[in-house]
């Protein structure tokens, strides 16, 4: 009986160990396939925290930017100053960023900050125009007012 079921016995061993085998091989593979989703998302969030810190980041310095140059006389030398300035200053507290992701925060946070901007400024210049043609008819008015007044002193001082 020994001899009958020693080979089956081995050969039943043999196919638990190569069973054994591929569920652990199987199991490996999933295994790193999961470690490796993980790692990418974990990645992922890494590089969403670091574009939002220094998002975050950007947004006070320029803010600061913006209250350092609110006054100014030059208008061209304005805009370049302050974005090297905004550039230079985000490098110095964020300095992994690349220089497109530094332009893209850059333009995000203007593009933030000015979006209601456009129609203040439409809004203004309108009055403004409208003011500065209103003045400008008064000032029409009072100059033929002085005219007809001049004409009137040289007609008075022609008859005497």
């Amino acid at each position: 009986m020994e001899k009958i079921l020693d080979p089956i016995l081995s050969a039943l061993a043999a196919a638990i160990a190569l069973f054994l085998a591929t569920i652990i091989k199987t199991l490996g593979d999933q295994l790193i396939q999961l470690i490796k989703v993980k790692v990418e998302a974990t990645d992922q969030k890494l590089k969403a925290s670091k574009f939002n810190e220094a998002y975050e980041t950007g947004k006070k310095i320029f803010f600061a930017i913006e209250e350092k140059y609110r006054i100014t006389e030059n208008i061209e030398n304005l805009a370049k100053s302050k974005a090297d300035l905004f550039d230079k200053m985000l490098l110095e507290n964020c300095p992994y960023l690349t220089k497109d992701e530094l332009i893209q925060i850059r333009q995000s946070i203007a593009g933030e900050y000015n979006k209601g901007k456009a129609m203040l400024h439409e809004d203004s210049l309108k009055q403004q125009a409208d003011k500065l043609i209103e003045e400008n008819e008064k000032l029409k008015l009072l100059n033929a007012e002085t005219e007809n007044k001049l004409a009137a002193i040289k007609s008075l001082n022609e008859s005497l």
